[in-house]
């Protein structure tokens, strides 16, 4: 007679993870998902770098913190680990440009200036403009992820100025601020 043992057959396909898709944008530092309870979830990238790992808890939900945000363009495996088997990879094609993400701060706009100053996303191109939609000036973000941008013309009390974050053919998410009163400009000048 065969013996039957207990051992069921590893089915890799069924510890296949399924990813929260919305945890897979540029700048995330967290994928969450589903997959088999105990499985290692090991994440990385194309050239096979590990990015992070997680374990699959009691309820099927995994999270696995990143050490690097996301970046447009990467591409991701995830491949779930049972006991030093290894189960079907899951493959993230593409990871999608986040306009939220690349929206700027705007820390400084003050009246009579002429320069604008924040931080934002390293490489992004930011454009300000004035309620209008005139250009006043543009600049690129440091590596410090600062900018300063020179003006054309010195800010107006109370106006409304736009900075829009540019990455190649996209857009981010735009900033606004209100220029602030500069007591300085309104000293009077006394005659000596």
């Amino acid at each position: 007679f065969p013996s039957h043992d207990n051992d069921v057959e590893y089915n890799e396909d069924e510890h296949k993870p399924i990813v929260d898709q919305d945890t897979v944008k540029e700048g995330s530092k967290q994928i969450t998902g589903t997959g088999v309870p105990g499985d290692e979830i090991v994440i990385t990238d194309e050239d096979g770098n590990e990015l992070g790992k997680g374990t699959v808890d009691e309820n099927g939900k995994f999270k696995v913190n990143l050490e690097e945000p996301l970046k447009e363009g990467d591409k991701l495996t995830l491949t779930p680990n049972t006991n030093g088997k290894e189960g079907t990879p899951v493959e993230l094609d593409q990871v999608e440009y986040n306009k939220e993400y690349h929206k700027p701060n705007i820390e400084n706009a003050k009246e009579g200036e002429k320069k604008v100053t924040g931080t934002g996303i390293s490489g992004d191109e930011i454009v300000i403009t004035d309620e209008d939609g005139n250009e006043l000036g543009k600049g690129t973000v440091g590596e410090d992820g600062k900018f300063e941008v020179d003006l054309n013309r010195p800010l107006k009390d109370g106006e409304k100025i736009t900075a829009t974050p540019k990455t190649g053919n996209n857009e981010g998410e735009v900033a606004e601020k209100e220029v602030e009163y500069n007591e300085d400009e309104h000293k009077p000048i006394v005659d000596q």
